[in-house]
């Protein structure tokens, strides 16, 4: 799903230092499953800050995270 996401949130990734990790092993996608979802944003405390089910949602959790931190220019 990392993959599908536009150019600009890829860009506020980046200037979030978000790590990205794209594949993921068996006890991960076991997580997700249990929780319906397909991607996840992980505080650096381990908290889950959003579970996405689509390229949408995790578009739209990403422009949330970033308005939410201010990141200047992150957000159209």
């Amino acid at each position: 799903m990392t993959s599908a996401v536009s150019a600009d949130v890829r860009q506020m990734w980046r200037r979030l230092h978000a790590v990205v990790v794209p594949e993921t092993g068996p006890a991960v996608d076991r997580w997700l499953a249990a929780h319906s979802a397909a991607a996840a944003i992980i505080r650096p405390d381990r908290y889950t800050l959003a579970l996405a089910t689509d390229t949408a949602e995790l578009e739209q959790a990403t422009r949330d995270l970033a308005r939410t931190v201010s990141i200047q220019g992150a957000v159209a």
